[in-house]
C-alpha cells in the first residue's frame, strides 16, 4: 500500500519510511506497453505551438501530458515513461542535471500538477514510470552548496573526466559530460539516494522507475538500491554486449534491451542477414537473462531516431513489429508514430505539437494495430521461431504469427511458404495489418509481405 508524504522545503528531507513494496513488480509490468515522453517536448498549455531552440526549454508541461492521455491510450499504450521531474540547472530541459532532489522542476509545473497527472493516468489504467538519476548532479561550478541534499564536496568522487570506456573504474568514478559524479560508495550518499527515491514514489504514487546511467555506478550500490527501493526498475546500460548487460541484470533484472536495438539497426537499416536476429534472441536466452523483464525499443532520446537511419516506413514498421510482438516490454518513443526522423541529440527531441497529434497517421495506425495484436498474447507465451533466412524472419507467440523482412518498400512483394506454424489445416487466418485472409492447407500457407510491410496473422 502506498503512503503519501507532504512536499517539504528546499533544505528539508522527509523521514525514511519503511514500506514493503512500491509501485508495481516486474511481473506486473510485463502487461504494459510504455510510451516514452520528454515532458518539455510533448505539449504546452499556453496555446502557443511555436518552434523553439532544441537546446533549451520549449514549454511542455505535466498538464500538457495530461491533456493528451486519450491520444496515448488510443495508440494502445498503457504506461508512460517521463523524463526526470526534479529541479535542474538552467536550460536542462531534459532533467539529467539536478540541483534539488526535493523540488519539482517549475518549468514542468507544480508538485500538485504532477500528482494530478499521475492520478489522471491511473484513472485511465496508464501506469507512470519516472526517470531517476543516481550517478551525478548538475554542474554548479564546484559550488556544491547549491545542491540539495549533496551540498559538500565529500559526497563526490574526485574530479576527472571519463577517458577510457574499457576501464570500468574510470567509467564509474569519473564525470560523464562534466557532471559531478556522486560517491555512491559513501554510505550516507547511498542512504540519501534511496530515501529520496522512496519519497518520490510514495509522494506521487509512481508505478516504476527508469534508472539512468547504470553502468556508471558500482554494482555494489545497485545491490543496495534494488533492495532499498522495492519496485520494478528499468536500468540504462548503454552497451550491446550480452555478457556485459548480464552483469547488471543479475542485480537489476529490468534493463533497456540494447543488444536487440543494435541488432535491429544492423539487420534492418544495413540490410545484413536476419540470422543475426536469430542469434541475438537465442544468445539472450542462453545467457540466463529474463528477457521478458527487458525494455525493448526502436528509438529513444539518446540515439538518432530510426527513420533518420533509414527513411523507409516499412523498415521501421518491421522494427516495431519485432519489439511489440516480442517477449520484452515494448517502449514507443514519442513522435515515432508521427514519422519523426531527428538525428543526434538534440535533434531527436523534437516538439510533439508540430505533428498535431494526428491519429490517422500511417505509422500511428500501424503501431495501434500491433498493440492490439499484443493484447491477444499471454504475458508468459514464449517466442517460437517459425522461419528465418537472410532477408526474412517469422515467429509466433501464443495465437499470433508475425513476419518481417529487411527488403524494404522498393523490393516488391516478399513471399515465403510457412510449413512450421501454430495453426491447423483448414484454419482461416486474418492479417491484422492489411485485412487479407489466408487459408492454411496441408503444406502450410504462403505468407506475403506486400512491399515489405510486416504481416501479423491470427485465426479467424
Amino acid at each position: 500500500m502506498r503512503r503519501s508524504l507532504s512536499i517539504l522545503g528546499r533544505s528539508a528531507r522527509p523521514e525514511f519510511i519503511e514500506i514493503n513494496g512500491l509501485g508495481h513488480s516486474g511481473e506486473e509490468w510485463k502487461s504494459r506497453i510504455i510510451y516514452q515522453i520528454i515532458t518539455d517536448r510533448f505539449d504546452r498549455t499556453d496555446g502557443r505551438n511555436a518552434t523553439c531552440d532544441l537546446r533549451n526549454y520549449c514549454g511542455g508541461t505535466f498538464k500538457g501530458i495530461q491533456n493528451r492521455l486519450d491520444y496515448i491510450k488510443n495508440l494502445g499504450m498503457n504506461a508512460i515513461w517521463i523524463s526526470p521531474v526534479v529541479a535542474n540547472i538552467p536550460n536542462s530541459y531534459h532533467g539529467y542535471a539536478a540541483t534539488d532532489l526535493y523540488s519539482i522542476n517549475s518549468h514542468f509545473g507544480s508538485a500538485q500538477e504532477l500528482k494530478n497527472l499521475v492520478k489522471a493516468c491511473h484513472d485511465k489504467d496508464i501506469w507512470v514510470m519516472v526517470d531517476v538519476v543516481t550517478n551525478h548532479v548538475g554542474n554548479t561550478n564546484e559550488d556544491f552548496s547549491k545542491i540539495n541534499p549533496f551540498n559538500k564536496a565529500e559526497y563526490y568522487h574526485k574530479k576527472c573526466d571519463i577517458s577510457d570506456y574499457n576501464n570500468q573504474t574510470n567509467v564509474e568514478q569519473c564525470r560523464l559530460a562534466n557532471l559531478p559524479d556522486l560517491d555512491t560508495e559513501n554510505p550516507w550518499v547511498r542512504n540519501q539516494l534511496a530515501e529520496w527515491t522512496r519519497w518520490l514514489m510514495t509522494t506521487f504514487g509512481l508505478d516504476g522507475l527508469r534508472v539512468d546511467t547504470v553502468k556508471h555506478v558500482h554494482k555494489d550500490f545497485w545491490r543496495f538500491y534494488v533492495e532499498a527501493v522495492p519496485t520494478y526498475m528499468m536500468g540504462e546500460v548503454f552497451d550491446g554486449r550480452i555478457d556485459y548487460i548480464k552483469g547488471y541484470t543479475d542485480i537489476m533484472p529490468g534493463q533497456l534491451h540494447y543488444p536487440l536495438y543494435f541488432t535491429l539497426i544492423d539487420v534492418l537499416t544495413r540490410r545484413n542477414s536476419m540470422y543475426a536476429l536469430r542469434s541475438t534472441l537465442e544468445n539472450m536466452k542462453s545467457s540466463g537473462m529474463d528477457v521478458t523483464l527487458l525494455g525493448s525499443f526502436v528509438s529513444n532520446h539518446d540515439n538518432k531516431r530510426f527513420l533518420n537511419m533509414d527513411s523507409d516506413w516499412n523498415i521501421m514498421k518491421s522494427a516495431y513489429t519485432v519489439i511489440l510482438l516480442g517477449e520484452s516490454i515494448p517502449i514507443v518513443y514519442y513522435g515515432d508514430e508521427q514519422g519523426y526522423a531527428g538525428g543526434d541529440d538534440p535533434n531527436n527531441r523534437e516538439p510533439m505539437w508540430a505533428s498535431g497529434w494526428n491519429e490517422t497517421h500511417q505509422i500511428y495506425s500501424f503501431i495501434k494495430k500491433c498493440a492490439s495484436a499484443r493484447a491477444k498474447i499471454g504475458v508468459n507465451d514464449k517466442l517460437i521461431e517459425r522461419y528465418v533466412d537472410d532477408s526474412f524472419y517469422a515467429w509466433s507467440r501464443g495465437c499470433v504469427f508475425s513476419a518481417v523482412t529487411n527488403k524494404g518498400s522498393w523490393a516488391g512483394d516478399v513471399s515465403r511458404r510457412i510449413t512450421y506454424h501454430p495453426f491447423s489445416e483448414g484454419d482461416q487466418l486474418l492479417d491484422l495489418i492489411s485485412g487479407t485472409r489466408i487459408g492454411v492447407g496441408p503444406d502450410g500457407f504462403i505468407c506475403t509481405l506486400k512491399s515489405g510491410c510486416p504481416v501479423i496473422l491470427t485465426k479467424i
